[in-house]
């Protein structure tokens, strides 16, 4: 998880749009005053009066009225304690959630008292939020066991600890870090004992396994269109394919774009893409950097095991480095998703919008279910693809570039904790005469916005 350090889970196709919610390595820093995904909390007021009249608030104004809860924050005191954990003297503790974007370094926590535990308060509106506590931004971060006491969601693939926040504040227990209990009476300091890896403590009596590694990342994108603002990024299962939470840099501006990460020992899938998902590698199954070779994904890889490793710059989606003088391969379709002016020869990666919509409003949801879309564009994965409720009578809805091609999908509830089922040979049901009941559609070359039924119905809610 915390893709945070994520679950090197499996690795599906890598069109993946990791959730929001993964734990992940998060370097791109948002400010922890993103009072992020307040989706799941009903305001039970009128919140089109501005100001916040709640006393309880942390953003209380006398001039609100009492029934103005609207634009309400309200502290939450984070704690946790390292005493058996094996620090650093220039450590910092962080705390990484939902309600941050998983940030990275945006909420840095303290021990003003030396005592071992750390805290950090913020106020953020009314709502459910999942988080766990790092190192150091994301080298290294807590590994919860999935379905423990502490993991809040234990029925998505995540173990992170995670709370409700209604209108007050809330002070949260200090548990041990890594664990869901308080910490053990004890003079032995866990922490990694490896002077290579990237996360040596000199503090540490025993060595606990949280040895990270750093891996250096290479790709030249010289003969690829960019446009101006465009970045690229590292996505796989080392992050859960999560979008956007590790972009590249190309700081000389010579066409490669570099990525540094500290990483724990395992077997790892990975691909460059651009702009979080808007455009990906294409590796072919088989190829020499296909490093699965007798799986359906074209995936590159590396292993870790206890010393750094370097992983050689080739050109995006190819194995071989790239040619001198060739032409810049983009996207030259103006309705495309990924277009790019800087193209000079199109190479089939246009990608084009496709907005999904489901009305959940005669479906019973619980405060922390999440809707997902599951097909073959992501690989049926489970939790990569998040909806987010619109807050308009039910209605869930998600848009996702995919390139053009005839796509089957179904809506599912907290991955595939449940899923919705079609009739045999109805309406909806895509490919007439298998045994699937999925939905689908053809993805011709231009955005597509698909039409709004019911959950498990092909007719709209209330037919």
């Amino acid at each position: 998880d915390a893709s945070d350090a994520s679950d090197a889970s499996d690795a599906s196709d890598a069109s993946d749009a990791s959730d929001a919610s993964d734990a992940s390595d998060a370097s791109d820093a948002s400010d922890a005053s993103d009072a992020s995904d307040a989706s799941d909390a009903s305001d039970p007021t009128d919140t089109e009066e501005p100001g916040c009249g709640d006393t309880n608030a942390a953003n209380y104004d006398e001039a609100a009225s009492p029934t103005s809860l609207g634009d309400c924050l309200y502290d939450v005191t984070f704690s946790v304690n390292m005493n058996t954990t094996a620090l650093n003297p220039d450590d910092v503790v962080y705390v990484n959630g939902s309600f941050n974007d998983w940030c990275g370094e945006c909420a840095p926590m303290t021990d003003d008292d030396g005592d071992g535990v750390w805290t950090f308060t913020y106020a953020y509106a009314p709502g459910t939020y999942e988080f766990l506590y790092t190192i150091n931004g994301w080298n290294a971060s807590e590994e919860l066991e999935t379905g423990s006491a502490c993991d809040y969601l234990p029925n998505d693939t995540f173990a992170n600890r995670g709370f409700e926040l209604g209108y007050s504040p809330v002070t949260l227990d200090a548990p041990c870090y890594n664990s869901c209990d308080d910490c053990p009476e004890t003079s032995e300091v866990n922490g990694c004992m490896d002077l290579d890896a990237a996360n040596y403590s000199s503090a540490a009596t025993f060595d606990d396994g949280s040895c990270s590694y750093m891996v250096d990342f290479a790709v030249d994108l010289s003969t690829t269109a960019m446009n101006p603002g465009d970045v690229v990024y590292l996505n796989g299962t080392l992050n859960g394919w999560c979008g956007t939470c590790n972009p590249m840099t190309d700081e000389d501006g010579d066409g490669e774009w570099t990525l540094s990460l500290p990483i724990t020992a395992g077997v790892y899938e990975f691909k460059y893409t651009i702009n979080g998902w808007d455009a990906q590698e294409s590796i072919e199954v088989g190829d020499s950097c296909d490093y699965l070779s007798d799986d359906t994904f074209g995936n590159r890889g590396f292993e870790v095991s206890d010393a750094p490793v370097t992983i050689a710059s080739s050109c995006y989606s190819s194995c071989e480095s790239c040619p001198a003088g060739a032409d810049i391969a983009g996207c030259t379709d103006l309705d495309a998703t990924n277009y790019s002016s800087a193209a000079t020869v199109d190479n089939g990666s246009c990608t084009y919008l496709v907005t999904f919509t489901v009305d959940m409003s005669e479906t019973v949801l619980n405060p922390t279910d999440v809707v997902y879309v599951n097909g073959t564009f992501n690989g049926w994965c489970g939790t990569c693809n998040p909806l987010s409720n619109t807050g308009t009578s039910g209605v869930w809805e998600l848009s996702l570039p995919l390139e053009a091609n005839e796509y089957e999908y179904k809506f599912t509830i907290n991955g595939w904790t449940s899923a919705e089922e079609i009739p045999l040979g109805s309406s909806c049901d895509y490919l007439l005469g298998d045994e699937s009941d999925n939905r689908g559609f053809l993805l011709e070359t231009s955005p597509l916005e698909l039409s709004t039924p019911c959950y498990s119905s092909c007719e709209a809610c209330g037919n």
